[in-house]
Parts: structure tokens; C-alpha cells; sequence
């Protein structure tokens, strides 16, 4: 079992770019890239010391810089170094390659509470891309029910995150969306030319457009 240490929130960094997926990392220019300032909000106004001590965040050594990166925990972090008053905080410390600590990252923010399917399908993705088998996807995020469920996620992991199949995924008020969306994924798939904009074009046919 792993056993957290107290690290100096001074020796933890954050790389929203290799550690997050961009579509939910936010915007690149804004002070809270990165994180929900909402969230990280709220956990500062109802700041629970037991719960940060119980739930250590995960961060990685990069041998390149020598420097510590958090891969899962962002937010509690986030609320710690703007609660005050705090120079150190519990962490497990990662042990592995930068790209099974990237992997290490997508798989856990992806099984966050409250995280969806366009970021379980982009982490499902990331790892199909990697070359991890549907089996051993289903290992490492354990929120997937079985392989079907593994290989309908990686299919969507073609379609553009921000495109209005993937932000409409879940509307049960638009007939056949999950499908049609796994359809334009297949497309996607195969079709290094198919871009976001026939996506978008082929979701107003059927849908805006009333079709």
C-alpha cells in the first residue's frame, strides 16, 4: 500500500499542458488554467484539513528538471496554497516513465466525480493511442463496465471534444444522438480529412435544421 509524505507546497508544480486534457484544462491565458476556480473556490470556503490529510494528492518527479508535478489532485492543491496558512501538504509520490505518468494522470481525472463522457472517452483515447489493449484500458479505469464499453469510448475519442455531437452527447431530447455520434466517430476514424467542421455540419443536418 502506497504511503504519503509532506511535501513543501513550494517544491510542487503544476503543467496543465501535459498533465490534463487541454478540453478541460481551460484557457492557456487565464490565471486558473488548470482548474475550476469555482470548485477551488468552494473548497476554501468549507476547507475540511482531515479531508486533504485522508485524500493525499499524487504528484511526479521529472528527471529532466528534477522538479515535482501534480498528476491527480489539482484542485485540492489548488485549495490548500489559496486557503493560507499551510507550507507543506500530504502526497504518494508516482513512480514510473513520463508517459506512464501522463497515462497515470488522464486515467485518474477521467474517473474524477462529476466527469463525463468526453473525458473518459478522451482518456480511453489517449491510452488506445498509446497502444494499451481494450484489456488492459478496462484494467486501468475501472469505471468501465466491460469492453464494450471501452471500445464505444475509444470510438468517440476521434470526434472533436468541443463539436456539438460530443457537447450534445447525453441530450436525450435529440432522437439517435449516441449513435449518430458513434457513426461521425467511425468517419473520423478513417478520414484524416474529415474535419471539425464536417462534424459540426453533419450534426446541423440532422438536428438544427430539423432534419
Amino acid at each position: 500500500k502506497a504511503v504519503s509524505v509532506d511535501m513543501p507546497l513550494k517544491d510542487i508544480n503544476v503543467d496543465p499542458d501535459r498533465f490534463q486534457p487541454k478540453e478541460r484544462a481551460g484557457d492557456p491565458s487565464s490565471e486558473s488554467y488548470g482548474y475550476n476556480p469555482e470548485r477551488v473556490k468552494a473548497m476554501v470556503e468549507d476547507f475540511q484539513p482531515e479531508e486533504i490529510a485522508k485524500n493525499p494528492i499524487t504528484i511526479w518527479k521529472d528527471p529532466v528538471n528534477d522538479k515535482y508535478y501534480v498528476l491527480a489532485g489539482h484542485h485540492r492543491y489548488h485549495a490548500v496554497t489559496q486557503k493560507g496558512g499551510y507550507d507543506a501538504m500530504p502526497v504518494y509520490v508516482f513512480e514510473g516513465t513520463e508517459q506512464e505518468a501522463i497515462e497515470f494522470a488522464f486515467t485518474e481525472n477521467a474517473q474524477a466525480k462529476g466527469l463525463d463522457d468526453v473525458d473518459t472517452a478522451i482518456a480511453a483515447g489517449m491510452l488506445h493511442r498509446g497502444g494499451k489493449s481494450t484489456k488492459e484500458i478496462l484494467s486501468a479505469m475501472p469505471a468501465f463496465s466491460n469492453d464494450a464499453a471501452v471500445r464505444k469510448a475509444v470510438a468517440l475519442s476521434y470526434l472533436n471534444p468541443k463539436g456539438r455531437f460530443m457537447q450534445n452527447y447525453t441530450n436525450t431530447s435529440l432522437p439517435g444522438i449516441k449513435g449518430r455520434a458513434q457513426r461521425v466517430s467511425q468517419y473520423r476514424k478513417k478520414w484524416d480529412n474529415f474535419t471539425d467542421t464536417h462534424e459540426d455540419a453533419i450534426f446541423d443536418y440532422l438536428y438544427t435544421n430539423g432534419m
